[in-house]
This record gives C-alpha cells, sequence and structure tokens, in this order.
C-alpha cells in the first residue's frame, strides 16, 4: 500500500472536513491547469526512477498521464496528524466536494498558498477561505532582510545545505530555503525530495509509498515555519500565531489580496481571436518581407533566409556570429551579443541593416506571444497566473506573461463577442513620482521631529546639529573622493565622511529655501514631465517671471495642451530624468536608458548637465535619496550568490531596510535598489490594497494587475459609471497611503488599447 486515501469514507477526510483550521499542499502535473500536455518519453524520469524502472516496478501495469490537473491533496489538521488523498481516485463531484469542504470558510495555513488556491479554483468556483497563512508572503514581509539574502549568508557562512540550495538556484523564500534560513535543517531539501517536485513525477496511475512519504512529510512545517518567522515559542496556540501575524504591517491586506489573485487566474483575461488571427497573418507577412529586405541589405545573409523567415524567435549561433560580423563591417564596435539596447549604445540606432534586423526579431516575438496564447486558452479568455513577487511585492504574470505586450498590439484583448461586457483599462497616473514625494516629505518630516537621529551616523548627526544651531554647511572635500586615488585608508575614510557630511547638509539647506517642487507641482495640478522640461533646461519658454509651477498654473487647459505639442522632445527627455534619476541613476547610465528606452539622441554630456539640473530642480528627491542612503543602512554582509555557468561566487554588499509609505519593511543591497524598493514597493502596497477589497461595482470585476495599472470587465450598460466608481475607490486607497500627495487616474473603456 502506498498510503494515499482514496475514498470520502475515511475518518481523516471527515475530520478534515470539520476542522476549522488546515494547512494543506497541493502536487499538479503541470503549473496550470492550461498547460499543454508534457510528453513522457523513455529519457524522463519518474521520481528517482527511469520510465523503464518505474515500470518495473508495477510490472508493467502503470500507464502516465500528464493532463494538467491536482493529483495530490496532502492535508496537515493541527493536534490531530496528517493525510494526502489522491484526487484522480475520486469523481468528479467527490473531488469538488472534497477540495470545497477544505478550503471554503477554513483558516488555510502553506507556503505558497496563492497557487494552490489558484489551482484549486477550478474545481470549488465558490470555495474561499476565511483567511490564509502563507508563511512565503509572511516571510517577505516580516523578515526581509532574511527572505532578500538569508540563504546566501548561511552559505557564504559555510552551510554546505544553503550552498546547495544557492547552486541549484532555488530562491530565498522556496519552503527547502525557509527551512534552513530559520533553522529547520532536517526539513531541507535532498536529492531524493528534489526528484519528487517534477510534475511528470505526480502522472502515473499508480504511485509508490515514496510519493506519499513526499507529499506529506513537510506539509506540517508551514506551522512551525511561521512561528519561527514571527519569533514565537513552538509551543504558542495556533490562534496566536495568526493574531501577530495579521498585526504585521501590511500582512492581512497581502494575504487577503492573495485570495482574489486566485479569483483573478480563474476570471482569466478576454482575447480578440478573430483579430489574433490576423495580426499573426500580418507579422508574418512582416517577417518574410524584413527576412527578404535584409537579404537585400547584405548578402552574406542569403544563406540563413530559411532561418530568417521561419518563425521561430531564437537565433542559432551561425546566423548570430554573421550578424555581429555584418555589423562590425558597417562599422560599430560590436561585442558577443545581439541585445537591441547593447547595440543601440554602439550607435546602431538608425542604421538600415540594423533596424531591420529589430523589425524582424519583434515580429517573431509577438508571434510567439500569439502563439502562446493560443495553446493556453480557454475559450475566449487566457488565463494568467498573477501572483505577489519579487522584493517590492509588486505582481508577476506567467503562464502566459502578458505584463510586457508592446502597447500597439494590446487591442488584441477585448470583448468583442461578449454583448454585455466590456474591458477597461484604469492605471494610477505618475504615481511613482507622487509616491517619491511623499517619501521625501517622510525624509524630511524625520529630520525635523528628530525621529532620524539615532539613524544617522554618528558624524552627520553632529554636523546636522551645527547646521540646526548655526546653518552651517559643511566644506566640499579637498578631493574628489570617487575619482581621486587615495592612498592612505584613513584619509579616504576621513574625505568620505567629508562628502557624506557636505552632501547631506547642503541637499538639506537646499530643501529648506526651495521646499518640495515636486509635491507643489502635483497640488497645482502641473504635468510632472512638462515642468522637469523647463525646469532642466530642455525646453526654452518664458515663464513671465513666474516659477515654473505658478506659470503653469496659470495657463488655460488649450494653453496647456500646446505647450505640451511644441516641447514635446524636451518632454521626451524629461521621462527619462524623471523616471531615470528617481532611483539615483548615474550620468552614464542615464544617457544609456534616455538612448534605448527613450530613443534621445544626445551625448554623455547633454545627460550629465540634464542630471545635475534635475537635482536642483528637486531638492527634496536629492534629500530623500541621500537621507534613506545613510538612515536605512544597516551592516556589511556577505553572500554567496550564484554567476554564469552555475559557478558560485563569495560577495560583500551592504544591507539596507527601508519601509514602504505604509510601514512594511523590505530588504535590499544596492544604493539604487533601496530607492526603487521603497517606492515601488508602496505602489504595490497601493495596488494590492485596492485588489483586497476585490471591488465590484455595478457588476464590474477586477481580471488583471499589469504593474500599477488594472485590467476591469464592466458592464456595457454602465461602463463610464462603473469606471468612475472604480477611480473614486482607487483614489481613496491611494490616498491612504500616500495623505499629502494628490493622487490621479487615467482609464479607457472598450478595451486594453483603449
Amino acid at each position: 500500500m502506498d498510503g494515499f486515501i482514496r475514498t470520502l469514507s475515511n475518518s481523516f477526510v471527515e475530520h478534515a472536513i470539520n476542522s476549522d483550521t488546515l494547512v494543506i499542499d497541493i502536487e499538479t502535473t503541470a503549473l496550470t491547469l492550461l498547460e499543454p500536455p508534457v510528453k513522457i518519453t523513455k529519457q524522463s524520469k519518474i521520481g528517482r526512477w527511469t520510465l523503464s524502472q518505474y515500470k518495473k516496478l508495477f510490472d508493467d501495469n502503470v500507464h502516465f498521464d500528464t493532463t494538467p490537473r491536482a493529483r495530490i491533496l496532502a492535508v496537515h489538521i493541527p493536534n490531530y496528524g496528517s493525510g494526502a488523498v489522491d484526487l484522480d481516485a475520486l469523481s468528479e463531484q467527490d473531488k469538488s466536494y472534497l477540495i470545497h469542504n477544505v478550503i471554503h470558510n477554513k483558516r488555510l495555513i502553506g507556503h505558497n498558498l496563492s497557487f494552490d488556491l489558484s489551482f484549486l479554483k477550478w474545481y470549488a468556483l465558490d470555495s474561499e477561505p476565511i483567511c490564509i497563512l502563507d508563511t512565503m508572503l509572511l516571510m517577505r514581509i516580516a523578515q526581509p532582510g532574511l527572505s532578500e539574502t538569508g540563504l546566501n549568508t548561511l552559505a557564504a557562512r559555510g552551510s554546505e545545505a544553503a550552498h546547495s540550495l544557492v547552486k541549484s538556484g532555488k530562491g530565498n523564500t522556496s519552503l527547502a530555503a525557509s527551512a534552513i534560513i530559520f533553522g529547520l535543517d532536517d526539513c531541507g531539501e535532498t536529492a531524493e525530495s528534489k526528484a519528487f517536485q517534477k510534475p511528470k513525477t505526480w502522472s502515473p496511475s499508480k504511485l509508490t509509498a515514496e510519493h506519499y512519504s513526499y507529499a506529506v512529510s513537510d506539509v506540517d512545517l508551514p506551522i512551525s515555519l511561521a512561528k519561527k518567522i514571527l519569533r514565537l515559542d513552538d509551543r504558542e496556540n495556533i490562534d496566536n500565531v495568526f493574531d501577530v501575524a495579521f498585526n504585521v504591517a501590511s500582512y492581512k491586506m497581502m494575504s487577503d489580496a492573495a485570495i482574489v489573485l486566485s479569483k483573478m487566474h480563474y476570471r482569466g483575461v478576454p482575447i480578440d481571436l478573430s483579430k489574433i488571427e490576423e495580426r499573426k497573418k500580418e507579422l508574418i507577412d512582416q517577417v518574410i518581407k524584413s527576412a527578404n529586405e535584409i537579404v537585400e541589405i547584405d548578402d552574406r545573409m542569403y544563406t540563413h533566409l530559411d532561418e530568417l523567415e521561419s518563425l521561430n524567435g531564437s537565433v542559432k549561433a551561425d546566423l548570430k556570429n554573421t550578424v555581429l560580423s555584418i555589423l562590425e563591417s558597417r562599422g560599430f564596435d560590436v561585442k558577443d551579443s545581439l541585445k537591441e539596447k547593447e547595440l543601440r549604445l554602439l550607435g546602431c540606432a538608425g542604421d538600415e541593416f540594423f533596424e531591420t534586423w529589430i523589425k524582424l526579431q519583434k515580429a517573431k516575438k509577438i508571434i510567439g506571444y500569439i502563439e502562446n496564447w493560443k495553446v493556453r486558452r480557454r475559450g475566449g479568455k487566457i488565463h494568467p497566473l498573477i501572483s505577489i513577487g519579487c522584493s517590492t511585492m509588486r505582481t508577476s504574470s506567467n503562464n502566459p506573461n502578458i505584463q510586457n505586450i508592446p502597447s500597439k498590439h494590446r487591442d488584441l484583448f477585448s470583448l468583442s463577442d461578449d454583448d454585455n461586457n466590456t474591458l477597461a483599462a484604469i492605471d494610477f497616473g505618475q504615481i511613482e513620482l507622487r509616491i517619491a514625494s511623499q517619501l521625501a516629505l517622510r525624509a524630511h518630516k524625520e529630520v525635523k521631529s528628530g525621529a532620524s537621529d539615532n539613524m544617522l551616523p554618528r558624524y552627520v548627526k553632529e554636523a546636522l546639529d551645527n547646521y540646526k544651531e548655526f546653518g552651517t554647511v559643511p566644506d566640499r572635500p579637498d578631493v574628489d573622493v570617487d575619482t581621486a586615488n587615495i592612498s592612505d585608508e584613513q584619509d579616504r575614510i576621513k574625505a568620505y565622511m567629508q562628502k557624506n557630511m557636505r552632501e547631506y547638509i547642503e541637499s538639506l539647506d537646499e530643501l529648506e529655501r526651495h521646499g518640495h517642487q515636486m509635491l507643489s507641482a502635483f497640488k497645482s495640478g502641473a504635468d510632472p514631465h512638462t515642468l522637469t522640461a523647463i525646469q532642466s533646461g530642455g525646453a526654452d519658454v518664458d515663464t513671465r517671471g513666474m516659477s515654473t509651477v505658478e506659470f503653469l498654473a496659470s495657463l488655460t487647459k488649450e494653453d496647456y495642451s500646446k505647450l505640451k505639442s511644441e516641447i514635446s522632445d524636451a518632454r521626451q527627455s524629461a521621462k527619462a530624468l524623471n523616471f531615470g534619476l528617481l532611483y539615483g541613476m548615474s550620468s552614464e547610465t542615464l544617457w544609456g536608458a534616455g538612448v534605448t528606452d527613450y530613443g534621445l539622441k544626445w551625448s554623455l554630456e547633454d545627460a550629465s548637465k540634464m542630471r545635475e539640473a534635475w537635482f536642483k530642480a528637486y531638492p527634496e528627491l536629492r534629500f530623500w535619496q541621500i537621507h534613506t542612503h545613510l538612515t536605512r543602512k544597516k551592516k556589511q554582509i556577505e553572500l554567496i550568490e550564484k554567476g554564469k555557468g552555475g559557478f558560485t561566487y563569495k560577495t560583500s554588499r551592504p544591507a539596507y531596510i527601508v519601509e514602504t509609505c505604509a510601514g512594511r519593511k523590505i530588504g535590499a543591497t544596492t544604493k539604487n535598489s533601496v530607492l526603487n524598493f521603497g517606492d515601488q514597493g508602496t505602489g504595490a502596497d497601493i495596488l494590492l490594497d485596492v485588489i483586497s477589497r476585490d471591488p465590484q461595482p455595478l457588476g464590474s470585476r477586477i481580471l488583471a494587475a499589469i504593474h500599477d495599472e488594472l485590467l476591469v470587465e464592466v458592464p456595457k450598460r454602465h461602463a463610464h459609471e462603473s469606471v468612475a466608481e472604480f477611480e473614486r475607490i482607487m483614489c481613496e486607497v491611494a490616498s491612504e497611503h500616500l495623505p499629502d500627495v494628490p493622487v490621479d487616474t487615467e482609464s479607457g473603456v472598450g478595451g486594453w488599447d483603449h
């Protein structure tokens, strides 16, 4: 006997159904129910066995079915025990009954529960837990430093188990990694357990006792892990564990959002099938046309014509070498990369051969997207798995990914065949800049109230005290410490201290004298990109003796629109400045981003001058950046990190812990990322707060979240009223996070492209 339960007439199943708190985990044959089935071949591994070895276990009386489905439901009942049900053995009716009754109105515990709930929603549509305790989510929120670097730090300290996981590419938040980080080493991953993580392993009609052992061996682990994360005694009552978790900043909101994300996966995103077929034909024509054009430009491409005309977007080594050779012969100092951004930085932009090559590759990429949607669709919808991912907790989209669709192809998403509903898109306007304004105001308040005194380095605090009492701004260092070669260690440290003091107090002094310029712009209703275009010197505009903010506020709507049109090029440059310098880009990086992301034709000198002008225009943002670097830095940490080719290496990095506007803490290891994470983390808080409430005005519902944007389904009869109510809710929620900054939204009805 393998140990699996295969009937509902079982005391464990009955006890699980009647329990109010359960730990659950599922084993599936695919990442989602809409994946194309994978093939079982002679080379396939089933757990730790080859295919032939596995067949021999059952005298060849076993078959393999990779149809996407939930195969095993493992359950732990606190203070009772663990068990696992083979769902293949149940009728569809019994399967739905069981899944409904282990989810609905339960308090659920697990690791990455959003995935489990998204999968199980297909079997029990109306099932919804009261609340969830997701240890992956909890770890990211309650222990941000450990969730970012804990595994790598342990590897650097000599933990073989941690080093093995780093080398295999396991993230810090996997269950195995989390167990090691919190000292639950006996629950870590082994070679044997890793073999059972492959979906194919759960495809056989007959399973083994080892399958059962894997399914139940760590199903209870999230309870112990939650207590470790929350620093609770292992004997702590489970009710108290939930209470403590829900008191961690943002956890309850995030966990509620995770439940709604599982509903969004089931709801799906509509695609226009007829338009998709038309677009595919257009793109195929574009591929053929570009392939022949590029051969005409350089006949060395003729030998690759078949590959050029194929719809496969991958580039074989011979073709890659030919393209690089041609670009080199056309005067470009190319390396060993065909990445568009890198080639544009090398000056390839505008070259006929290069632009034709890029047009060809982009057409193939969109064809790849379309084919991906077609094989994963159900009816007229695709069902991306949208989850809370990455350090900032922004949402990610997979299987298929819909977050990187070029705007000109977003018209493929619509409810064209629905007589009753239509699609609408609602986006927060300039939300990253608005958040930065709130963070800058918070930093300023910390200094004025003394709240950050204990966070500042002692020498900076002394300089701050002198400034507050006497208005003294420290002198500049005698040398440029970033470029000078200072041999004496003490002299170098002293110079850096002088630089830090000078920059911090100087930026504070500028802020005190000029105020919060970006915030003033938002309060007056000014467009930040127009403001920056003028402030940075990119646009020569007569402000009639007024400040730029006052001038823009004085314009009529028609004059404002005319001005934006007249300085459109300068506004494009302003976007590069606003979104690049917000997180502290260097002049070199800013120049590159301007060239590759905004199509700017500017020099490094231009970028450097405009960078200096931008920080002068917005002293509050410069102060916020320096203040964050000085007050949120904790200590240097040793890390083992994975490099190219799978090898690992040891490095040392600074550790930062920054807070979102809601107080949620995030770990970071670079100066740029600590700024990015505080800002984009707040953006994630805002959007997930909206999602957690699952607003459904006039029968509308959220279908997808893309960065700072929501795709919603609205009834055609009340489309504009529904969108207006969504916008009201979004602004209301955002204002709870950004109480001092006006918030705005932009929307379109009729499709994503509207």
